[in-house]
């Protein structure tokens, strides 16, 4: 008689900094945090996501193996938890949480994902604007200026949005590329507004139309608001 031992579990990739990966079909946020060494959770805080989904195709950031993501704070809700709790363990508040997820009573559920917003991570701040901020009034507050925060969210005019997420550059960033502790986001997310267009969304971003919707799967120009896009 013979017995067939379990196949042990593949030797994970140690990587020593973040790299660039293209997605493939059959891949998962928890098969790849496997590949690499590093966690669900890590992956999700290094690409802004909010989702586990993911789409073949899409370039996505896999931070390294055991090291905190650059990026914004982002928390999977354990059962038990509440806004206040989580608000005391990362040294913000329930508005702020409230504010940067657009949430509209204090009602959450578990294993949904969270932005945690201004928090310092290495290598960058992630700012959410607030009713009458301005790319000057956000500058003076973290110490940098105008025209770094533009070149850091790639905008073009100055006109910034309630709940837009910015990235506040480190000390010393002088517009090269990557940045101390790890790399720009492959992408942008925006919120679309009531009255937004893709034509005006593009035009914002200084992208084309095409590229928004080859970015997101669209094969029209229908879009809803409150729906997420990424901005390549």
């Amino acid at each position: 008689m013979t017995s067939t031992l379990p196949s042990a579990s593949p030797t994970p990739q140690i990587i020593s900094s973040p790299i660039t990966y293209t997605v493939q079909a059959g891949d998962t946020l928890y098969s790849l945090s496997k590949r690499y060494g590093t966690t669900v959770q890590a992956i999700m805080q290094a690409n802004g996501m909010m989702t586990y989904f993911l789409r073949a195709g899409d370039l996505i950031w896999i931070p390294a193996s055991g090291a905190p993501p650059p990026g914004p704070i982002v928390h999977i809700v354990q059962p038990g938890e509440t806004l206040y709790s989580i608000a005391r363990q990362y040294n913000t508040t329930v508005w702020a949480i409230m504010a940067a997820n657009r949430l509209t009573s204090h009602t959450i559920w578990a294993y949904r994902a969270l932005f945690v917003p201004t928090v310092m991570q290495p290598g960058a701040v992630i700012h959410i604007v607030m009713p009458g901020e301005t790319l000057y009034t956000i500058a003076l507050r973290h110490g940098t200026s105008v025209s770094l925060i533009m070149l850091a969210n790639r905008l073009t005019t100055y006109d910034i949005y309630v709940y837009q997420r910015l990235i506040i550059p480190p000390e010393g960033w002088t517009g090269g590329m990557p940045w101390p502790g790890g790399p720009l986001w492959p992408g942008r997310i925006y919120v679309v507004q009531p009255g937004d267009t893709l034509y005006g969304i593009a035009r914002r971003f200084g992208i084309t139309v095409a590229a928004i919707q080859s970015a997101n799967g669209l094969t029209g120009s229908t879009i809803i608001a409150g729906t997420t896009l990424r901005i390549p």
